[in-house]
């Protein structure tokens, strides 16, 4: 299955990264990256229908999120709103959990969004580090389906996350050369999120409140040299200059677990 950019003006740019997750009737929900023009970001929707001959038909349900809070808008060039969706059951909180990156006056910065159906959305707000507000690029958030335990011994909800050198922010994928010329240590990789669960089932805002954070340590590897984002909790990650990346859904209903790719031509 592809999807592919149409004469809508909305998706002129590129339909890329998506997201899905299983509906709670089963079904497969899938949520694209969608590009107008500009680099105006939205987040759409798509149902899907599986026939008896195992072709997935797919149909269009507008979208889910468009670029509307004071994050997700700037004046600034270069473009706005929400890209790059993933999207966790968490079955702790009865809830869809929709991390996605808020392109907007302050860079790109990771918001979190909740449903009860994982088609009508509620915006909490920006992921917060501590008690700065100062903004904290970051992108490839996903949210673990269930409660682990921190180093620090606490119960929380975990997300992996890529924090973001400001190189990456001004130059993309120019910035590559300048990335490659930093020590390994130095270069972006994944880091792991906690935010207390028991804070979280008191107030579903509290999910924007990250109390620890902490670097992975990657094995070697010939891959994924100058950065390497999570693409989603369980399979994946992505390498710069990768042709495609793969994100898994997990499900509360047990069902075969499907591929969303985007692939750069």
């Amino acid at each position: 299955m592809v999807l592919k950019p149409t004469a809508t003006i909305d998706e002129r740019l590129g339909v890329l990264n998506p997201a899905c997750t299983r509906l709670r009737n089963g079904t497969l929900q899938l949520y694209p990256r969608m590009v107008a023009p500009g680099n105006i970001s939205r987040i759409g929707s798509f149902g899907t229908e599986e026939r008896p001959d195992g072709v997935l038909e797919v149909e269009p349900r507008g979208y889910v999120l468009q670029p509307a809070a004071p994050y997700e808008l700037r004046t600034q060039p270069g473009g706005y709103g929400c890209e790059d969706p993933r999207i966790t059951f968490v079955a702790a909180l009865d809830t869809y959990v929709m991390s996605y990156v808020a392109f907007g006056p302050r860079g790109p910065e990771v918001a979190v969004a909740v449903s009860e159906d994982a088609l009508r959305w509620q915006r909490l707000g920006l992921l917060r580090f501590g008690p700065s507000e100062a903004p904290f690029a970051d992108k490839d958030a996903a949210f673990f389906p269930e409660p682990v335990v921190s180093p620090s011994g606490v119960e929380p909800l975990a997300f992996y996350h890529r924090p973001t050198l400001p190189v990456s922010v001004r130059g993309g994928e120019s910035a590559l050369s300048s990335l490659a010329a930093l020590p390994e240590n130095q270069r972006e990789g994944i880091s792991i999120g906690y935010v207390p669960l028991d804070a979280v089932k008191t107030n579903i805002t509290a999910l924007c409140t990250v109390t620890e954070t902490h670097a992975v340590a990657l094995p070697p590897a010939t891959w994924g040299t100058i950065k390497v984002g999570a693409e989603h909790h369980r399979y994946g990650l992505r390498k710069a200059g990768s042709r495609s990346f793969t994100a898994w859904t997990s499900s509360p209903i047990p069902r075969a677990r499907r591929c969303c790719a985007t692939a750069r031509g």
